[in-house]
């Protein structure tokens, strides 16, 4: 059995990038609407993940030129990251984990959400010491609250708890 064959096919599919790339269109004209100041992160996650999109779909085919972007990219199939296909109960747990995140972001706000993600992912799903993961929740923190808070003078949203304006704000 050659890797190709071991990858899923819809893995494997160009339908992959399409569907990204679509969903990342709609990610920029929906952050349009925003005022001037929030619109600005959803539309530049938008715009480099269309691009990727682009190089992804591009290197998909069978062209020499494919396989040489692939290659390049590291988006060949013929040496994955993750060398077996996970379980659905390993996806569906991955998704939980997601929106548990998103469960806290909007409940709690972003800062003290990525300290109590960061801590339990590490932890119990990560299966790392309480020290490293500290470290890390810690860490990721203070990178945020430097980079947004501090840099950028960007208030991150606080939570539906604890904004008075409670879920209007999300």
């Amino acid at each position: 059995m050659t890797e190709s064959t071991q990858t899923p096919a819809l893995v494997r599919s160009p339908l992959v990038p399409l569907v990204l790339f679509a969903l990342s269109v709609g990610l920029a004209i929906w952050s349009s609407a925003l005022p001037e100041i929030p619109r600005m992160m959803p539309f530049l996650v938008a715009v480099i993940t269309a691009v990727l999109c682009v190089f992804d779909f591009l290197a998909r085919g069978n062209s020499t030129f494919a396989q040489k972007l692939g290659h390049w990219l590291g988006a060949d199939f013929n040496n994955r990251e993750m060398k077996h296909n996970p379980a659905i109960k390993a996806e569906v747990v991955m998704l939980l984990w997601m929106v548990l995140c998103v469960g806290l972001m909007m409940f709690f706000g972003i800062l003290p959400s990525i300290f109590v993600f960061v801590l339990a992912y590490m932890r119990y799903q990560g299966k790392q010491s309480w020290r490293n993961s500290l470290l890390a929740s810690i860490g990721s923190l203070l990178f945020v609250v430097c980079v947004f808070e501090i840099l950028l003078q960007y208030n991150l949203y606080r939570g539906a708890l604890f904004d008075p304006r409670g879920f209007d704000a999300w």
